[in-house]
């Protein structure tokens, strides 16, 4: 019947091997205990610090180039989109564009009726195929993803999005993919046959195992939108809500929600100080790239971080990327 290991037994310096085969052990997380002893050790340790809610994770913005992903950014964050005329002079991404949205579920009431918003670090990747081998480095468990269409192109704006489908069923299988068609200000559109067209090559409204065997992931819904009106963005911002509170750790036995997890204190001390050290590259004119003895020089800087060896900074670095 043991569920969770007590954080007190960090304390024992000594421990080197720490059996818990047939245990269904929710606390430490099974990532943790397939690392081995210390691995969970160190997680034990952490727990024994401040750990707080961290209601953060990553939107991912994905589809090929000039299909809307960064109009779409836009106008979910609510900043005021440019006319059409501006949009077409538009330069596309390169790269990846990183930045923020605070997203809150739309609901009647005040004060404790209201749900507590979710916070995440959208990345709207560039549609170019020369980045596509680069892509894959930020896909993370910890994250929903949107892909994005040009509902003009018909048939033909859905079949492309199947690549980078597979690329997230191969990284990041138990994520969220919310399908997205833009332009759907636009005449002549039919949304049926792009309906159909979804269930067809993108497994939409199929169960998990069937898109498995396609090697394409769960699809959780389909929205028409469009940023000049703001047509169906509602719709969607509570897909997106939803589908984040949802979201539980595939490697955790009993599903455990990621926005109920509880974050060592340190591990967003560490967060800070990466922001400020890469806004002080930035403001030399360098690239905000660290080595891994710079990262070191950075946890010792005074005052120094609460992180006690190499094994519980990697578990940092390692949260830090899920999260973005």
């Amino acid at each position: 019947n043991l569920r969770r290991l007590p954080p007190e037994l960090a304390r024992a310096r000594g421990l080197f091997l720490l059996r818990v085969e047939g245990l269904q052990l929710t606390n430490p997380p099974a990532h943790e205990l397939a690392r081995g002893s210390k691995s969970v050790v160190c997680y034990l340790r952490s727990q024994l610090k401040l750990s707080i809610s961290y209601r953060h994770m990553k939107l991912m913005v994905i589809g090929e180039t000039a299909a809307g992903k960064t109009t779409l950014l836009s106008t979910l964050s609510g900043e005021v989109n440019p006319d059409r005329t501006h949009q077409d002079e538009l330069l596309s991404t390169v790269g990846v564009n990183m930045g923020s949205y605070r997203c809150q579920r739309p609901r009647e009431g005040r004060g404790r009726d209201l749900p507590q918003p979710v916070c995440f670090q959208t990345l709207d990747f560039a549609g170019q195929h020369e980045y596509d081998s680069t892509h894959q480095c930020f896909f993370s468990h910890r994250a929903v993803y949107l892909g994005v269409f040009d509902m003009t192109r018909g048939y033909d704006g859905l079949v492309a999005l199947r690549p980078w489908l597979m690329s997230i069923q191969a990284c990041a299988p138990s994520s969220p993919v919310v399908l997205v068609g833009t332009h759907a200000d636009i005449q002549g559109v039919d949304q049926n046959d792009l309906l159909v067209a979804a269930q067809q090559e993108c497994g939409l409204g199929r169960p998990q195992s069937y898109c498995s065997q396609l090697g394409l992931p769960k699809i959780a819904g389909l929205h028409f939108v469009s940023g000049q009106t703001g047509a169906g963005i509602d719709a969607l911002r509570d897909t997106i809500y939803s589908e984040a509170v949802e979201l539980t750790d595939p490697l955790s036995i009993f599903k455990e929600p990621y926005l109920q997890q509880l974050v060592p204190g340190s591990y967003l001390d560490l967060q800070q100080r990466l922001n400020l050290e890469a806004e002080s590259l930035k403001t030399r004119k360098l690239c905000p790239v660290i080595t891994h003895e710079q990262l070191l020089e950075l946890v010792k800087r005074t005052p120094p971080l609460d992180i006690e060896d190499s094994e519980e900074l990697s578990q940092a670095c390692r949260f830090l990327h899920g999260v973005g």
